[in-house]
């Protein structure tokens, strides 16, 4: 059986950079970001295609953004949503202008995403995400104060 899409919209959110210089940079999101909205764009006739990178990437233009992509579709549209960046141990995602000692409150929390998906519409929902809680051998960890990087370096992790 065939997967026909009628309309489609799509919300995709890269963040390769970050504001705050003790959030480690990341490499390729935003070029895996602007390929996949590229093949959304050319292969989905009339498709409502958003794209937020880097600096576009804050937390007010990312939830303004999921908030017009999800509930601006109808019950036989398509959602398609993707997501490259940060995340933290917290359940959070970290957008551009998130600041370390604050993810708690500067970082877009799953909880946000999931209210969004239960007052949406439309009835098929694709969601990619590749976030990265360990860049680089680091981990963002909650604290009183906020969150702190630490290295995984000599702890005898080997990644993921």
């Amino acid at each position: 059986m065939a997967y026909t899409i009628t309309h489609a919209h799509t919300c995709s959110i890269h963040v390769d950079r970050y504001a705050d210089q003790n959030i480690p940079d990341l490499t390729g999101a935003v070029q895996d970001a602007k390929a996949l909205w590229a093949l959304f764009s050319d292969s989905i006739p009339g498709i409502d295609a958003n794209l937020l990178t880097d600096e576009k990437a804050s937390l007010i233009n990312i939830e303004e953004a999921l908030e017009k992509t999800l509930l601006g579709a109808v019950p036989d549209d398509t959602v398609i949503l993707s997501f490259s960046g940060h995340g933290s141990d917290t359940h959070r995602l970290v957008p551009h202008d998130a600041e370390l000692t604050d993810v708690l409150g500067s970082g877009l929390p799953m909880g946000r995403l999931a209210e969004l998906f239960q007052r949406y519409q439309a009835k098929k929902l694709l969601l990619l995400q590749r976030r990265s809680a360990r860049p680089r051998g680091t981990r963002l960890f909650p604290t009183r104060a906020g969150m702190n990087r630490k290295s995984d370096a000599g702890s005898g992790s080997s990644g993921e």
